[in-house]
């Protein structure tokens, strides 16, 4: 699951068209504004359902980079695994703009690094829960075939 996550999100990301269609983007655009994407997402201007894939969508597409980075770095610190989050969001959204195949939004960095550090929590719990390791890793392994395979399904369909 990892390695479709990996390549599902690369696809995404860079607009490569391999798996995922997506319209080309036009000139280059930038927000540097902490919360300006975030709240016209959140007016009475945007579409329900725009508003949902794209706020809930940035979150959500990035809780398995943090649940599989922390199962990856086992105990390590929780806030070292969310810097490496926002570093990486930040690595993808300036070579998104860099290659034209997106822009550059802070909100974009914001809401990925709350699904991260979503991700990493959810590890630390159900590392509380099973109370060893390998019994975590094989949790996630089942959910995300539980997860992973209908989120994709949505996914790879448009439907959302």
């Amino acid at each position: 699951m990892v390695t479709i996550y990996a390549v599902l999100m690369l696809d995404l990301l860079f607009r490569f068209g391999f798996i995922l269609y997506s319209e080309p983007q036009a000139g280059q655009n930038y927000n540097l504004i902490p919360f300006r994407t975030i709240w016209t997402y959140l007016s009475p201007k945007i579409p329900y359902m725009e508003a949902v894939r794209n706020l809930l969508g940035n979150i959500a597409a990035f809780i398995p980079f943090g649940l599989y980075l922390q199962a990856l770095r086992g105990k390590k610190r929780i806030w070292t695994s969310f810097l490496i989050v926002l570093v990486t969001s930040a690595l993808v959204e300036i070579l998104q703009f860099s290659f034209n195949v997106g822009t550059f939004d802070i909100d974009d960095v914001l809401l990925n690094g709350i699904g991260g550090l979503l991700g990493i929590l959810l590890y630390h719990f159900l590392r509380k829960v099973t109370k060893d390791e390998d019994k975590t890793k094989t949790v996630i392994t089942v959910l995300s075939l539980l997860f992973g395979i209908p989120c994709l399904s949505i996914l790879l369909s448009g439907r959302f």
